[in-house]
């Protein structure tokens, strides 16, 4: 199917707009990328939108639990000076996510294990991170570490 600019950058504006993702902030390119790439693979207008939300989805939210990042915030900010409140807490929250919560009990030996093998790090990027900085208190990295994190979602 072929789609105008206009209609794409239309199509974009409505998805983000809608309630599920009003919050998540997709960036526009996103959005756009999706459209012009399922247009090719659907048949109509509907078909078109049905799809990109759906592939919009599975990117932002399909694995994400109902988490309530302000209270989750504002309960960090009360702890973050105490390391043990805060690995509680990292431990507690990673379940939210289906993919930490699968392997939220793992984290210490699975990173003893993988820095035993590839050394310390100086600077890590966890692209796509979804909840996975509250893993950083089962790292043992060296407290002068860079870690960055990213997500779509910028609630995340």
């Amino acid at each position: 199917m072929q789609i105008t600019d206009d209609k794409i950058n239309e199509m974009a504006k409505k998805i983000k707009k809608m309630s599920k993702y009003r919050d998540v902030e997709i960036p526009d390119e996103t959005i756009i990328s999706v459209i012009q790439l399922t247009c090719p693979v659907s048949k109509n207008s509907a078909d078109l939108e049905k799809k990109v939300r759906e592939k919009i989805h599975n990117i932002t939210a399909l694995y994400l639990g109902d988490i309530n990042y302000k209270k989750a915030i504002d309960e960090f900010k009360q702890i973050k000076n105490d390391p043990n409140e805060v690995k509680e807490f990292s431990q507690k929250n990673l379940t939210f996510h289906a993919s930490t919560k699968e392997r939220g009990h793992e984290l210490t030996p699975l990173y003893q294990q993988l820095f035993s093998h590839i050394g310390n790090c100086k600077r890590i990027a966890d692209l796509v991170c979804g909840l996975h900085p509250l893993g950083l208190p089962f790292m043992g990295l060296p407290s002068d570490t860079d870690y960055y994190a990213y997500d779509l979602n910028k609630a995340r």
